[in-house]
């Protein structure tokens, strides 16, 4: 069931375009209700008043993330280094060409200047576009041994990471350190304790860039990871 906001997501200026996201997780390359179908109003930091929901996440929602970004790294981690590269390249095409769009949600959903989130929007854009040149560029190191041995390190990832986004500056962090996870073939589940809507919209503009490596969440407040996280 989907849950949209009563109204428009949009600043008070009467200039800025009506945007609305959809109150679901982005798992699994597809927006979903969470298990429970309930939602978590987001408040206007300017006045106290809710302007949008979001789907509140629990421990089923966030093991079907996990299981979901899981399933994605085989397929991930498949791919040449140069091509997955390309597909962070096209995601940082897809924030720029958003960027408007991006800019408005973020300054409303966490009461910052528009100037500010158009930065914001700005370096998200530009940490994937940093990240695109690093898969082909991240190597191992042979190591001094003794007559007849040859050591050497060989750099894979572990499995699912998870990311704890913050209030302040989310749009930027989840480029930042989600970036980052996908260059080292990894895959990613982040949770937004707040301010989370500019992540889905970022996620959903992205999925027609061979981009399926993320899942996010909002979880409840204090919710316990599952061992599946681990």
């Amino acid at each position: 069931m989907e849950v949209q906001a009563k109204g428009p997501l949009n600043a008070p200026e009467l200039r800025w375009p009506a945007l609305t996201v959809p109150a679901r997780h982005f798992i699994g390359n597809r927006f979903v209700a969470s298990r429970d179908e309930r939602t978590l109003p987001m408040i206007d930091p300017s006045d106290g008043t809710p302007f949008a929901a979001i789907a509140r996440g629990g421990a089923a929602d966030i093991d079907a993330a996990v299981y979901a970004a899981d399933r994605a790294r085989t397929e991930w981690t498949a791919l040449a280094p140069a091509e997955r590269g390309r597909a962070l390249a096209r995601v940082a095409a897809a924030i720029t060409r958003h960027a408007d769009e991006l800019a408005f949600i973020e300054a409303r959903d966490c009461g910052k200047p528009l100037a500010q989130a158009r930065a914001d929007a700005a370096a998200c854009a530009r940490y994937f576009e940093f990240y695109a040149g690093a898969p082909d560029k991240l190597h191992g190191t042979t190591i001094p041994y003794a007559s007849g041995y040859s050591v050497l390190t060989w750099r894979e990832p572990h499995g699912v990471t998870g990311h704890v986004i913050p209030w302040n500056y989310p749009l930027q962090i989840f480029g930042r350190s989600v970036g980052g996870a996908l260059a080292a073939s990894g895959c990613a589940m982040q949770a937004l304790l707040r301010n989370p809507l500019a992540e889905p919209y970022t996620l959903g503009i992205s999925s027609g860039s061979s981009f399926q490596g993320v899942s996010r969440l909002k979880p409840k407040w204090r919710a316990r990871l599952p061992s599946t996280c681990i």
